[in-house]
């Protein structure tokens, strides 16, 4: 299987205008876009934001630099699938530098937010 970023990706994965103001709006919206893409299925779609949320609050996916790459594992899903969101305005991800994902004048670039869902049968796979 290829799972480089351009295969994971179509272009109703790419959310340009997030909506969401916090990190927890910014994890549901793209995994709303998971759902509208046919990646996801929507019966599993809360199941699949609990595992997101569960993973960022064991430990921040804010890396720094803008960028926040929420991220979980979960059987849910036959292979690993990906979202990708920029932000306009500023989002707390309780990142490692302090600094939120955001956008700006300053940072001449969006705060971007990735998100990815693996399936915990790759993982088992890989070991």
């Amino acid at each position: 299987m290829n799972t480089r970023l351009g295969n994971l990706l179509s272009e109703a994965q790419i959310l340009m205008d997030l909506r969401a103001t916090d990190r927890w709006e910014a994890i549901e919206e793209l995994i709303s876009s998971l759902v509208q893409a046919g990646k996801v299925k929507s019966e599993d779609q809360d199941a699949i934001i609990g595992a997101v949320r569960r993973r960022e609050m064991s430990m921040s996916t804010g890396i720094g630099f803008g960028i926040g790459i929420p991220h979980a594992s979960t059987e849910l899903i036959p292979q690993p699938v990906a979202a990708f969101g920029r932000s306009k305005q500023k989002i707390d991800f309780d990142s490692l530098d302090g600094q939120p994902v955001e956008s700006g004048e300053k940072r001449r670039r969006p705060g971007l937010a990735i998100g990815a869902v693996q399936s915990q049968r790759m993982i088992s796979q890989r070991a």
